[in-house]
């Protein structure tokens, strides 16, 4: 299975975020070489979500890792979980804020977010099955 999924070209706050599917220190090898960042101790072990700054084009870019996908409900909740992270970011740097009153961008967000997530990981899971 592939394991670094690039999301969300189309959304509407120019945002795009990256899965990274694999063993938490194959992760944090991928960040140091991508990011230059620092491996850190684990501390999350069915995924986390980080706000990154790409030191070659200094675009900002949304980063979820989980460490296996496998489309169970356990997975997909997670995977939910951390792309819901990301909706909330990215409307922080678009200084959109979220109250009960307007929270639609939110919703609409997190919704954009996941779904491309799943597409992009079940097309290249069912690539490998063929």
């Amino acid at each position: 299975m592939k394991k670094v999924y690039r999301i969300c070209k189309n959304n509407i706050y120019c945002i795009p975020v990256i899965i990274f599917v694999g063993s938490y220190e194959e992760c944090e090898e991928y960040r140091k070489r991508r990011f230059k960042l620092q491996p850190k101790k684990q501390r999350f072990y069915a995924g986390y979500s980080d706000f990154l700054e790409d030191t070659k084009t200094g675009e900002f870019l949304g980063f979820i890792w989980m460490p296996r996908y496998t489309h169970t409900i356990s997975n997909m909740g997670t995977l939910s979980h951390e792309c819901l992270h990301i909706a909330m970011r990215i409307l922080e740097v678009c200084n959109i804020q979220i109250t009960f009153d307007n929270h639609e961008a939110l919703a609409y967000l997190h919704g954009h977010i996941f779904e491309e997530a799943l597409a992009s990981i079940l097309h290249s899971t069912s690539k490998t099955k063929a």
